[in-house]
């Protein structure tokens, strides 16, 4: 019986809609994983149909090698940065593909180098393949050639930092090292765990004590949000925000209307929750933050409890995840809420570790 022998392609994408047409089933297998690249490409759709000045048609690219059928979807999304033009080298994606004999091609990772609204983002990194099936050796040879395409396209400076599951990001910082001779920092930026809910596991809401109330956020709160923003910011001590910087996220947090509040009796807001990143099935929270004065009061929990519950219940979300640090005691809050995955014993094939490597002598951005 002859061997099947496999051949691996790396595709550049410099349209979101022309990365999505290929990716999209896969991403949609493991969204949840996906919740670092997945949303921005469904929101730089959008810019591309306002670019094309074409109402209701997304331009597709074509993947090749493909097994002939063709992706279809309807993307309506907004953002407030618009490129001159549709390949802007700030939106970029490589999918790498698997080809066996007589089989339709396998989409083993994809790696994004995108801009965010502050500048550039860390290189993103995603796999197909499950937290048991990724292991060190695993897919050496697709990580040999993302990083020879990546080194091809962009300045070695704009790769700052990658961020992905553990395996696979230790695999790419060290090619990546050797191949430019640029030197990793000693320190993770970010060791983290995703943890996720869904309506079966989320707690009930809790009864808010009398002259509180939860809202979304809104224009009136922009100063306050933005002090919030800020703080939270500057628990990273790699990616603190100035205050213009902080002023203009919250401005953009609640006109996307992605941030909540929990209000005291005494009109004054504790706490913000920040669902920033939506795809069709799973919302990801990136912001949990009680200012100093009033923590231990159950502000985080309650005002979680209730973000979670919109978007499960009145968006119809599959999912809710969110990271937590590996050293941050807020976990303990995120499993009375629901979210799964933070002891070994509960943890699904979904939960996975993920690292952030920063490289030395690089143009810093943020995410």
């Amino acid at each position: 019986m002859p061997v099947r022998s496999s051949t691996i392609q790396v595709l550049t994408h410099r349209t979101a809609s022309g990365f999505l047409n290929a990716a999209w089933p896969w991403l949609s297998k493991r969204e949840s994983t996906a919740n670092t690249i997945f949303p921005y490409a469904l929101k730089v759709v959008s810019l591309e149909r306002a670019i094309r000045a074409t109402p209701g048609r997304v331009e597709k690219e074509v993947l090749k090698p493909h097994d002939g059928s063709q992706v279809h979807s309807n993307i309506a999304s907004v953002s407030p940065r618009i490129p001159r033009d549709g390949h802007s080298d700030g939106y970029l994606w490589f999918t790498c593909w698997s080809k066996n004999e007589g089989r339709a091609p396998y989409l083993d990772i994809i790696l994004s180098c995108t801009d965010g609204s502050f500048g550039p983002q860390p290189i993103f990194l995603w796999s197909s393949s499950t937290p048991s099936q990724t292991t060190r050796e695993h897919l050496d040879h697709q990580i040999v050639m993302l990083v020879e395409c990546l080194a091809a396209t962009v300045p070695v400076t704009r790769v700052f930092s990658v961020f992905g599951p553990t395996s696979l990001t230790k695999n790419f910082s060290r090619r990546w090292s050797h191949i430019n001779r640029v030197t990793q920092m000693v320190e993770p930026l970010y060791a983290a765990r995703l943890l996720y809910t869904t309506r079966d596991t989320l707690a009930e809401c809790l009864p808010l004590p009398p002259g509180d109330c939860i809202r979304p956020g809104s224009p009136h709160d922009t100063l306050t949000i933005g002090e919030l923003c800020k703080e939270f910011s500057e628990t990273s001590v790699y990616y603190p925000l100035s205050y213009d910087e902080a002023i203009r996220e919250a401005t953009e947090l609640i006109l996307n209307h992605q941030v909540w509040v929990y209000e005291t009796d005494g009109g004054q807001i504790a706490t913000m929750v920040a669902v920033a990143r939506v795809s069709p099935n799973v919302a990801t929270v990136t912001k949990v933050y009680t200012c100093v004065v009033r923590r231990r009061r159950g502000c985080a929990e309650r005002l979680l409890t209730k973000v979670v519950w919109e978007m499960l219940h009145t968006l119809g979300k599959q999912r809710v995840v969110l990271y937590v640090g590996n050293r941050n005691p807020a976990a303990k809050v995120y499993s009375r809420v629901g979210f799964v995955g933070d002891e070994r014993e509960d943890r699904e094939e979904e939960v996975e570790e993920w690292l952030e490597v920063g490289f030395r002598g690089t143009c810093r951005g943020h995410w």
